[in-house]
């Protein structure tokens, strides 16, 4: 019998950088059912410039997800424009956020276990785990793209690839709760690296702090009007579940522009839905991380300069794009 058709019914991100250069595009893999050139990302066949919209600016497509980028100096790279941040926009940030450097050396995270996430005028040092972003997941050591999936099929790390999408008389129809425990995470549960992964690299949409942590829920309403999938409308909330810590124990997070991209790859799908709306929440772990303190500026051999209070002029050292994966440490 052909999938019926209701009608739909609501259920109720300036930092000095480097040049201006965009990061290298992956090849993309050839996946069946997808035409050369494409990416297969999210159950769908994206072409580079949809696919490198999905990763953000500081990663690249890969596979079937994103791979992020690493400057070959070791600068940090900045979500908000996917440019290498360098020495004295780094000197600066300390300044702005009254952290005491001497001689060369400029803001960083201490140890091995954490890297300074940078978005504009914000940054963290994160566990190396945390700073995978969307479409990669951490193991051995360094964040690995996902894996490609035919399309009408999403990725579980858990378990591969999961189809999302059957045929029903001809029409291609999306299994609404299929697709939404696998890209955003079973209701009430943890949500997905697509929906925390973005949040987990940015803690203080959160308002969470270094050594400080919280638990965000995240709550979306799906509607399909007509059960196009095309048409589909999505309205994202976030909000702090009781965090001790803070002075707002239960205030909103912004996540709804983090997470535009998993709704394009939803209407991307195309076909009929199995239902008219759906609502999902889940909950994202957000982790502050470290103190950032003072640190060897990115490439120097040696250690800081014991030198007086304020630090000595250096070159900009910018100018660098990033050209690769971050490189392998140990997990902290």
């Amino acid at each position: 019998m052909p999938p019926v058709r209701p009608l739909a019914v609501s259920v109720a991100l300036v930092l000095a950088a480097a040049a201006a250069c965009a990061h290298p595009l992956a090849v993309a893999p050839k996946v069946a059912g997808c035409p050369g050139g494409t990416f297969a990302i999210g159950g769908v066949c994206l072409q580079k410039d949809d696919a490198a919209e999905h990763c953000g600016k500081a990663a690249r497509p890969e596979a079937g997800g994103c791979a992020p980028v690493a400057c070959d100096s070791g600068e940090p790279v900045d979500l908000a424009t996917g440019e290498c941040v360098p020495v004295l926009a780094l000197r600066k940030l300390a300044a702005d956020h009254h952290v005491p450097l001497k001689g060369d050396s400029v803001l960083g995270c201490p140890g091995d276990g954490a890297s300074l996430v940078v978005d504009g005028p914000s940054f963290a040092c994160l566990p190396r785990a945390a700073t995978c972003g969307r479409g990669a997941s951490w193991s051995e050591g360094a964040c690995h793209p996902d894996d490609a999936c035919p399309p009408g099929s999403v990725v579980d790390p858990a378990v591969g690839c999961v189809p999302v999408v059957r045929r029903d008389h001809g029409e291609e129809v999306l299994d609404v709760g299929a697709w939404i425990r696998a890209v955003v995470g079973p209701d009430g549960g943890l949500g997905t690296r697509a929906i925390c992964g973005p949040l987990a690299e940015r803690p203080w949409l959160a308002g969470v702090a270094a050594h400080g942590s919280s638990v965000v829920e995240v709550r979306a309403e799906i509607v399909f009007p007509d059960n196009e999938v095309s048409e589909a409308r999505v309205a994202v909330t976030g909000r702090k579940l009781l965090d001790l810590h803070s002075a707002d124990p239960n205030g909103p997070v912004p996540v709804s522009e983090l997470l535009d991209p998993v709704w394009k790859t939803l209407r991307a799908m195309k076909g009929v839905a199995s239902a008219a709306s759906a609502t999902v929440r889940v909950r994202c772990v957000v982790d502050g991380g470290s103190t950032a303190a003072a640190t060897p500026r990115p490439g120097a051999d040696g250690g800081t300069t014991d030198g007086g209070s304020d630090p000595a002029p250096l070159e900009d050292g910018g100018g660098k794009k990033p050209t690769g994966k971050r490189p392998r440490a140990s997990a902290s």
